[in-house]
């Protein structure tokens, strides 16, 4: 198993540059700019509001190959900021395989994980505190996206 990537939820563009390097800009109708880093093999998609990391989705680089339980569990861990991390739930949603799992602190959830095991996204972690999540679902609900 190759070392996990370290980028988390609430570091800085610069923090995440001095782990990294230098970063491109990509961007889809939901997010007009999305931070990208490579290391070792996994590449590394980050939404920063505020300035501080909400939203990151980690992604082999090597041709369908996914995340073990254990390297998703290391990912989880280094993303808890405090919280704990519940068990994975698993759903199938036309014909895709995922889990979600929720950290949680004092009884409420602050973080939400979704693992794609199948369908377009496969292999591809993503992680986003709570507030992004209702921002895309808000998103979603008035534009479609």
């Amino acid at each position: 198993m190759s070392a996990p990537a370290q980028a988390r939820l609430g570091w800085s563009l610069k923090d995440c540059q001095q782990r990294y390097g230098q970063d491109t800009l990509t961007s889809n109708r939901a997010y007009p700019e999305i931070h990208v880093f490579h290391t070792n093999d996994i590449e590394i998609h980050i939404v920063f509001r505020n300035e501080t990391a909400t939203l990151v989705t980690y992604l082999k680089t090597i041709a369908k190959k996914g995340f073990d339980q254990d390297e998703i569990d290391s990912i989880l861990d280094k993303n808890a900021d405090g919280g704990e991390w519940g068990s994975p739930q698993a759903f199938t949603d036309q014909g895709t395989k995922y889990t979600l799992s929720f950290a949680t602190k004092r009884g409420e959830w602050v973080e939400r994980a979704e693992y794609d095991q199948t369908g377009d996204n496969a292999g591809m972690l993503t992680i986003q505190t709570k507030a992004e999540y209702y921002f895309g679902k808000q998103l979603h609900n008035i534009d479609g996206v």
